[in-house]
């Protein structure tokens, strides 16, 4: 007889130079029919339902109609052993599957130093955070760490990559104190994340930057932020704001209007998913109009449309065993749309340049872009940030990373949908660029 696979298979899906996605895969029989669920840890995925799943022994054959595309599973029983082929878009590569659960992965090493969690309180709502000092006698240099856009705990984890708790280990380690934050509202932190702007998380920043510099063991003249992303934004308005902030450590700031960025962003991705030239001017075209609208209320319909259009032309992409109904599918697109451009934060970030702050920055500031970075692209915020410092250049150090994506893992193309798929780390050096710019400076006296 014929053995089932009904029943936990755990494996890995092999990527290029090495790296690997572990999965679980659950078969039930049910009626003669069979079905499965995945989970992908590394992508935060947890019982997805896979589709056209087939045994014919020896061939094993499923699907996962989610992600960049429909992913598909092709392998080849041997015991209890699968092995194949995975497919996903330009992604081939191998997999293997063994009888038996997914043993669940250890717990992260604990950092070093000592560490206190902390209670911020500001306009009305408390941040929650951690401040930890590295092991020794003070007082150390401290910097903050501020976070991109979205709401965010104190670790910055994206995609399974925390990339504030892996700086922070570094740096702990190097004797930099550090202070990292869960966002208003976010995690343990109180208050609404909804209702803020950039201005906001400058408000937020301040108020744990000032917390910062009076706590026992911190030298507060040499105390500065780190932010990444929109934190990068969010570190200028703090440095202008008040004189105490030392230095600044800026990790993909994006330094140009909202505007353009979102337009060279919006491209960068586009084509990094194979979209066409066609594609990419239809998405300028969307852009302009939701801007336009955004900005005088105007072209409501031409808004509608442009967004029916890109919905229809999502819904054809999609199985059609996933599509459900068409009409309902472009209602609920129209208004998933607009819920993330028409709120306060994106109306500020449109229209806000940060090269006008910049140019007042006083402070020694380092200033860190990927290569490979498709959101914050280095092309156009290395310039800007450049022109802003023109006047004063030996403020300024613009290092571009190798290889690095926009969370700074050493990346392929720098495509978000890879970020998952990368090794939880972060490009060789910049950890250590980082420590030497802050252990390097002077304190501000």
């Amino acid at each position: 007889a014929v053995p089932g696979i009904d029943g936990p298979w755990h494996g890995a899906i092999f990527l290029a130079q090495g790296m690997q996605l572990s999965m679980e895969v659950r078969f039930t029989l049910k009626d003669g029919v069979l079905s499965g669920v995945i989970d992908i840890p590394e992508q935060g995925a947890k019982a997805l339902t896979l589709a056209a799943v087939r045994y014919e022994h020896p061939s094993v054959h499923f699907e996962l109609p989610a992600g960049i595309g429909r992913a598909k599973f092709d392998g080849q029983r041997d015991g209890d052993k699968i092995e194949g082929d995975f497919a996903q878009g330009a992604v081939k590569c191998k997999f293997t599957l063994q009888r038996g659960p997914l043993q669940p992965a250890a717990a992260a090493a604990p950092l070093p130093g000592v560490h206190t969690e902390v209670r911020i309180a500001t306009d009305g709502y408390e941040l929650a955070g951690t401040l930890s000092l590295p092991e020794g006698k003070g007082p150390f240099p401290a910097l903050i760490m501020v976070t991109g856009s979205g709401a965010q705990t104190r670790d910055e984890n994206v995609a399974g990559f925390a990339l504030f708790r892996h700086l922070a280990e570094h740096l702990i380690a190097q004797g930099i104190a550090v202070l990292r934050y869960d966002d208003r509202g976010v995690g343990a932190s109180t208050g609404n994340f909804s209702n803020g702007s950039t201005i906001n998380n400058a408000q937020d920043a301040e108020a744990c930057f000032l917390f910062l510099c009076k706590q026992p063991g911190i030298d507060p003249a040499r105390c500065g932020i780190l932010g990444h992303s929109e934190g990068g934004m969010v570190a200028p308005l703090v440095a202008t704001r008040v004189d105490a902030v030392a230095f600044m450590v800026l990790l993909a700031p994006s330094c140009v209007k909202g505007d353009a960025l979102l337009h060279r962003q919006g491209e960068l991705l586009l084509r990094a998913a194979g979209g066409t030239e066609a594609a990419v001017a239809a998405k300028h075209k969307l852009q302009d109009a939701i801007f336009h609208w955004m900005r005088t209320g105007e072209g409501d319909d031409e808004l509608k449309t442009l967004l029916d259009e890109e919905a229809v032309a999502t819904y054809a992409q999609m199985p059609a065993d996933s599509r459900g109904d068409e009409a309902e599918f472009k209602a609920n697109y129209q208004r998933q749309a607009k819920a993330t451009f028409d709120n306060l934060w994106m109306r500020f970030f449109i229209n806000y340049d940060p090269a006008d702050v910049l140019r007042a920055v006083r402070c020694p500031t380092l200033a860190l872009f990927g290569a490979r970075d498709l959101q914050v692209p280095p092309s156009q915020s290395k310039p800007a940030i450049e022109a802003a410092f023109a006047d004063r250049p030996a403020l300024l150090q613009a290092v571009t990373m190798p290889q690095a994506n926009h969370l700074f893992q050493k990346a392929f193309t720098g495509g978000v949908q890879e970020y998952s798929m990368l090794a939880k780390t972060s490009v060789a050096g910049l950890r250590e660029k980082i420590s030497a710019f802050v252990l390097a400076l002077p304190a501000k006296r």
